[in-house]
């Protein structure tokens, strides 16, 4: 599926009853863990992988009770080697049924989608069982099995993420997964999926296989000599991934001439990818600010603040010292960085005004033009506007904070000199925000949407 499966090195389960840390013991786990912050929301949790699903499901309007149990399929981390292109979540109700699965996809750029798909419907099943035969890994179980429907599911649902550059954002996947604990949980028995991704016109492109082989190994039950041994079994395995990767993109595009899809930016229910530095000290800048206009306001107003791509940030909420009176109404305003890319594009502008709505009008879906598809407008634009320096970079300068200015001036100045040696602004094309509280709504299309708060 979008070349997701090849050559994963390892998939690892763990019983999220209680997501204890049980993979290995403290002395491996340099080598071969599953770190809770490679997955779902990039937000800090105090209660490891069982908080950030519980926060996912939140996040989604879901009662986590519903879904008691959970067991994750994912792969390991090793030194040098974070990339991991797909991770499923099984989730079981109460009654230890297989009710829903999160499949978690990431792509090379750092970005992530999780996509819940739930069980389709009783009757729904029944007639697709009788109208065609099921897969043949999936036919040969034991036909007597009275719980094999409900250890299994089978549904459709929309693609929402860009992974290769190869197919297009539109179309479908359809997912045919059996439980890897069997009916009632009784333990772990094989990866059994099946995912078909489809064109737009409901026509079956890729098909992708996972399944396991062999039986299952405790490490808890192996020694240090096999596990090492184990390790190294697949350690070739990873450093052939992305050298496999490039060979095989280089066949499909020049042997193949397959259409080369422009990476878009993410959609507001995609996770964007990880800040950098310079990044990271913008974000920080951004938030005092934001913080410091709230503050001086005399007008009554709330803003509920979400980072973008920095994981020790959390959401923040402003409250303006202004008191409401008994008829006045307080302005919310929530604002949302769908990519760190924001910051980076905000220290551009002079004016907090016409970086906020230009960067939420601004579309990106459309692919940057080039100097070869590029015209020049016959009429060209003056900026009749004096020279300052913009908001912000007084505020700093304002400030007490010796570490904050230097920070920022040398992100400032090294993120300037890049665009001018590169004479373009072309790194900083596209950016997200999404604003809500009734001023503007930006979902990677052009143009604004309003939101009654």
């Amino acid at each position: 599926m979008d070349g997701l499966f090849d050559d994963s090195p390892l998939l690892w389960a763990v019983l999220a009853a209680d997501f204890v840390d049980v993979l290995l013991k403290k002395r491996l786990t340099a080598l071969f863990e599953a770190c809770p912050a490679d997955h779902l929301q990039r937000v800090r949790s105090d209660n490891g992988f069982r908080g950030k699903l519980n926060a996912y499901l939140g996040s989604e309007r879901i009662d986590a009770s519903r879904y008691p149990y959970a067991y994750l399929v994912t792969a390991a981390q090793f030194p040098g080697s974070r990339f991991n292109p797909a991770t499923f979540w099984f989730l079981h109700s109460p009654d230890m049924v297989l009710q829903a699965i999160i499949l978690e996809m990431n792509n090379v750029f750092g970005e992530r989608h999780p996509y819940l798909v739930a069980r389709e419907s009783q009757k729904e099943e029944e007639e697709e069982e009788e109208e065609e035969e099921e897969e043949e890994h999936i036919h040969n179980m034991a036909q007597n099995d009275p719980g094999l429907q409900c250890a299994q599911i089978k549904t459709t649902w929309r693609k929402m993420f860009h992974i290769s550059p190869f197919n297009s954002r539109r179309g479908s996947y359809s997912i045919l997964a059996k439980d890897p604990l069997g009916p009632g949980m009784q333990g772990f028995r094989e990866l059994d999926i099946s995912i078909t991704l489809s064109s737009s016109k409901d026509q079956p492109k890729l098909f992708a296989n996972l399944l396991s082989e062999g039986k299952a190994i405790d490490p808890g039950r192996i020694s240090i000599l096999g596990k090492v041994g184990f390790v190294l079994s697949w350690f070739g395995s990873v450093l052939a991934i992305l050298p496999r990767s490039m060979m095989q993109s280089t066949i499909l595009f020049f042997k193949h001439n397959l259409h080369f899809w422009y990476r878009p930016e993410p959609f507001k229910e995609s996770i964007g990818r990880s800040a950098n530095w310079i990044e990271k000290n913008l974000e920080q800048v951004f938030r005092e600010y934001s913080k410091y206009l709230v503050q001086r306001s005399t007008a009554p107003v709330t803003i509920l603040y979400t980072p973008g791509g920095v994981a020790d940030a959390s959401e923040q909420t402003f409250i303006s010292p202004s008191m409401c009176g008994p008829g006045d109404s307080t302005c919310e305003i929530e604002i949302k960085v769908l990519t760190p890319i924001f910051y980076s594009r905000f220290v551009h502008y002079a004016h907090d005004s016409e970086a906020i709505f230009c960067e939420v009008a601004e579309s990106s879906h459309q692919k940057p033009q080039t100097s070869t598809n590029g015209h020049s407008p016959s009429v060209k634009g003056n900026d009749i506007r004096g020279f300052r320096i913009s908001s912000m970079d007084y505020f700093v300068l304002e400030q007490g904070d010796e570490e904050l200015k230097n920070e920022y001036l040398r992100s400032v100045i090294r993120l300037f000199v890049a665009d001018r040696i590169a004479m373009s602004d072309g790194a900083h094309r596209k950016s997200g925000c999404l604003m809500g509280g009734g001023i503007a709504h930006y979902a990677d299309d052009p143009g604004l949407r309003m939101i009654p708060h």
